[in-house]
């Protein structure tokens, strides 16, 4: 995992989940600094459920391992359309002090 150019911009959201008196939950997101990153593009295709239409996409984004990133967080492209993504798994490469995060769109 070599890193190209981190040309693209990006934003991690952290989640925050409250509780109300019944027990609901509800999940608020906290964007960060804008950040470095490269966006490899993995693959897409678009969908239909119950008559509206999905775009699925999976991206790699590669970023510095100073940035501090957890599963189940969020990113957004800044620039570009700014396009949100799940985190679902983060690769550490500590030799080249680089996370490489595995993202799916967000379909709200």
């Amino acid at each position: 995992m070599i890193a190209g150019r981190m040309n693209d911009i990006v934003t991690l959201l952290r989640p925050s989940v409250t509780r109300d008196k019944y027990g609901a939950e509800t999940v608020s997101w906290t964007e960060g600094s804008p950040i470095h990153a490269e966006i490899q593009w993995k693959s897409g295709a678009t969908g239909e459920t119950v008559g509206e239409f999905f775009f699925s996409e999976r991206i790699d984004v590669l970023i510095r391992d100073q940035h501090q990133v957890g599963e189940k967080w969020r990113v957004r492209q800044l620039n570009g359309n700014g396009n949100l993504f799940h985190i679902r798994a983060i690769e550490p490469s500590p030799a080249k002090h680089m996370n490489r995060l595995i993202c799916e769109r967000v379909n709200e």
